[in-house]
């Protein structure tokens, strides 16, 4: 167990050692750990320091890493003797190991602008997440401070936010944005769950966690309502996305669970994790389509014609997402950023991110999913587009 006295201490020495090494806001710094403590102890180093965070998972191929430290140009990159491995000799980059007794060695007293490389503003970005692209090679997400202050502040997390939450979802997926950062901002547990985790040891994990949420994927969630919906009896509150979410299968774990209420998230990486939710009390009833459901506060989604004009409810249009949360844009794609992320012609001034999904407005003012506008397909909550597998 780690106290927040002890977690505050441990990342500022991080990011004084991070700001020593030249790391602040603008440049970025690869974490390639496998999930435990002392990673979120440096992830919370690095943005402390200011400096964005790059998470990569020590499951992807060597290719992938190897593209990854290439297009992201990290200026330090903290690993393990493990997985120091999967590094590229011809990396130019500073590598620190997790455990250099030069972190130990630095103040544990909270990181002023005054010791940073430069001040830090909402603006600066938190964080860079890889996704699959659609023209054969992955893309970097760029998520700002205030993108993610905006997120994890939302109300829609409910009594979860100060709980206890499991942490089981690899760093370099969004989900972690709330696993981490959610309870990390209200007070609440991050119960980190061991590297290598198999999806039939989770059942046991969240009996005994005594959690207040625990997110899994619409996959995950269809399994686990299968083979054991009873299992989230003992949790507040269970959320779920990634994908088409089965009614059968959250009917099963509501009706198993009748204390454990539900949050169905939708929303890709570049809009930091979620832009709508559809709330259940517990014991709700669910039949027919799950919704994707509502904005978040400050969110405003617009189902839109080819015209970019709003198309009335029940008809199918494709969604876009505008105000807080959108990503500043994709690592060294300008014409990518510009094609995705367009003027907002009902704010002026703002912009709007073009989701590729097709939506509708149903009767009561939620929306309903309807598809995908291109190729892209969901394995496990993770984007894959076929242009990158084939290429």
């Amino acid at each position: 167990e780690l106290s927040y006295a002890q977690l505050a201490g441990r990342s500022a020495q991080w990011a004084r050692y991070l700001a020593s090494l030249g790391a602040g806001p603008e440049t970025r710094v690869a974490v390639l750990l496998d999930r435990s403590v002392d990673l979120v102890t440096i992830l919370a180093g690095v943005v402390q320091s200011g400096a964005v965070y790059v998470p990569i998972d020590p499951g992807y191929p060597a290719r992938r890493v190897a593209f990854i430290l290439a297009d992201a140009a990290p200026a330090v990159l903290v690993c393990t003797q493990a997985t120091a491995g999967l590094v590229s000799p011809d990396y130019p980059g500073r590598v620190v190991l997790a455990d250099d007794p030069a972190v130990a060695a630095c103040p544990a007293d909270p990181v002023t602008d005054a010791e940073r490389t430069r001040p830090l503003r909402p603006a600066h970005p938190a964080y860079v997440m890889y996704t699959s692209g659609s023209t054969g090679t992955p893309k970097g997400v760029v998520i700002t401070h205030d993108a993610l202050a905006g997120l994890v502040t939302d109300r829609v997390w409910g009594d979860a936010a100060a709980g206890r939450v499991l942490m089981h979802a690899p760093h370099a997926f969004d989900v972690s944005d709330f696993e981490m950062w959610v309870p990390l901002a209200h007070g609440g547990q991050v119960v980190v769950t061991p590297p290598g985790l198999e999806p039939a040891e989770l059942p046991a994990l969240i009996r005994a966690g005594e959690l207040a949420g625990v997110h899994v994927t619409a996959g995950l969630l269809r399994v686990l309502a299968e083979e054991d919906p009873a299992c989230f009896a003992s949790a507040g509150m269970v959320l779920t996305g990634g994908d088409v979410v089965s009614p059968a299968a959250l009917r099963s774990v509501l009706q198993a669970a009748p204390g454990t209420a539900a949050r169905v998230l939708y929303g890709p990486t570049e809009v930091t994790l979620c832009a709508t939710a559809h709330v259940l009390a517990p014991g709700a009833v669910v039949d027919g389509v799950v919704p994707i459901g509502r904005p978040l506060g400050n969110r405003q989604a617009y189902v839109l014609d080819e015209f970019l004009q709003p198309v009335p409810p029940g008809v199918t249009g494709e969604l876009y997402v505008a105000g807080a949360g959108l990503a500043r844009g994709y690592v060294g794609r300008p014409g990518l950023t510009a094609e995705r992320f367009a003027a907002c012609p009902f704010q002026s001034g703002q912009r709007m991110y073009r989701t590729g999904d097709l939506a509708r407005w149903d009767a009561s003012g939620v929306l309903v999913f309807a598809g995908r506008a291109d190729e892209q397909v969901k394995i496990r909550g993770f984007r894959v587009e076929p242009a990158e597998t084939e290429a």
